[in-house]
């Protein structure tokens, strides 16, 4: 009975531990929460919440890499950051994802990094964000912060 007990006990721990339904790995997260989008909005104009397939979403680590050996003397290396995805669909039905990247762990700055956006004023290399058009497979909009 101790061990049933115990069993169900652990059980419902793991339940009650777990997070949302964000779409993650250890390098990078999908940002599904539409409020979040929503207010992310002056990032994408004129957008629709998306989500991104497991094809997608390797063809953005792709992309990704060709960013950040496009930028290496600006950057750190690939395996330094954390990504955030954040998909839409734009007014012209392409999917579209802002790309924020970060140092550190996913409780930088005592966030949640995995389902909320991340945003800081400086940081120098250690954040930078982009967009990708999957549809023309094009980054564009790159911006690193300012060093502090």
């Amino acid at each position: 009975m101790l061990k049933i007990t115990s069993f169900i006990l652990l059980f419902l721990l793991i339940i009650a531990g777990r997070k949302g339904s964000a779409q993650a790995s250890s390098n990078y997260v999908v940002i599904k929460d539409s409020s979040v989008i929503v207010s992310a909005v002056w990032l994408l104009e004129n957008v629709k919440p998306s989500d991104l397939s497991n094809g997608e979403i390797k063809e953005l680590n792709k992309i990704f890499k060709t960013c950040i050996r496009a930028n290496k003397k600006e950057l750190r290396a690939p395996q330094k950051y954390k990504r955030q995805y954040i998909p839409v669909i734009n007014s012209k039905g392409e999917k579209e994802i802002w790309v924020n990247c970060f140092c550190g762990g996913w409780n930088a700055l005592n966030m949640d990094n995995k389902r909320e956006v991340l945003s800081v004023m400086d940081g120098g290399n250690c954040y930078f964000n982009f967009k990708v058009n999957l549809k023309t497979k094009k980054w564009y909009n790159f911006m690193v912060n300012g060093a502090a």
